[in-house]
């Protein structure tokens, strides 16, 4: 970043730096699994079965976003997706055998990850650290709405 950048200018863009290449470590850690669908594995993982509305808005993707994702992982064997006898246009998704191996096996690789990335930092300077994005976490979620 140049010299004549804000504090705050140099923040953003050194988190924007890392969110992209921890994106990449990420997947290449993961097996090329997304976070995203990481997420919507491990919330059926320690939830279990939901409904395919309920699971979009607990990962935060929008309605042609998460069917895109759950396509490839029914696809992969990773997850089942059953309508509704009652209401066809529910549709519950659950973890098959081969999902819930799996997950399990990607939650330990992502442990690992966390700890090989904060092996330097105290626990107290990751409170802090953590603190301080949650603050920004809710910044940008007013801006968000400002937006809209």
């Amino acid at each position: 970043m140049r010299d004549s950048c804000s504090l705050s200018d140099e923040i953003l863009y050194q988190i924007m730096t890392i969110q992209k290449e921890l994106g990449q470590v990420f997947d290449t850690e993961m097996d090329g699994l997304s976070l995203t669908r990481f997420d919507l594995l491990s919330n059926l993982y320690h939830i279990g079965p939901l409904k395919q509305r309920e699971l979009q808005q607990r990962v935060d993707v929008d309605h042609a976003a998460v069917t895109r994702h759950l396509k490839q992982l029914e696809a992969d064997g990773l997850i089942r997706r059953d309508r509704c006898l009652k209401d066809n246009r529910v549709i519950y998704v659950e973890l098959t055998e081969l999902g819930h191996e799996q997950i399990a096996h990607w939650t330990e690789q992502k442990k690992c990850l966390s700890n090989r990335l904060f092996v330097n930092m105290k626990v107290e300077d990751q409170h802090r650290l953590l603190d301080h994005l949650n603050t920004l976490q809710t910044n940008i979620q007013h801006e968000r709405k400002t937006l809209l």
